[in-house]
């Protein structure tokens, strides 16, 4: 599936731009990155792509959830966690996963 751009930081993790046409693939993540300052970040991991939802916190990433090895399953757990993460964000609380 074509994402809409990816842009390589420093440790080798790129982060994954929810293309507008893919809201309805990744509606909550495509929310939370558009709306908040949430990343969707994609580290290569032994031959096998992992993603995750971060946030940059004074230059330093904060890991948001757990690494999934699709944009699907990472989707889910954000739908599934939506008002624990945006609690936590909003009060600047550590992220429950």
């Amino acid at each position: 599936m074509p994402l809409s751009q990816q842009i390589q930081n420093h440790a080798g993790d790129m982060e994954v731009h929810i293309a507008t046409r893919q809201e309805s693939t990744f509606p909550h993540l495509s929310r939370l990155c558009t709306d908040f300052n949430f990343q969707v970040m994609q580290s290569p991991a032994e031959g096998c792509d992992s993603f995750r939802l971060t946030i940059q916190e004074q230059n330093q990433e904060r890991q948001i959830t757990p690494a999934f090895s699709q944009l699907e399953l990472l989707e889910s757990h954000v739908c599934s966690h939506l008002v624990d993460i945006l609690h936590n964000y909003v009060f600047d609380a550590p992220a429950a996963h």
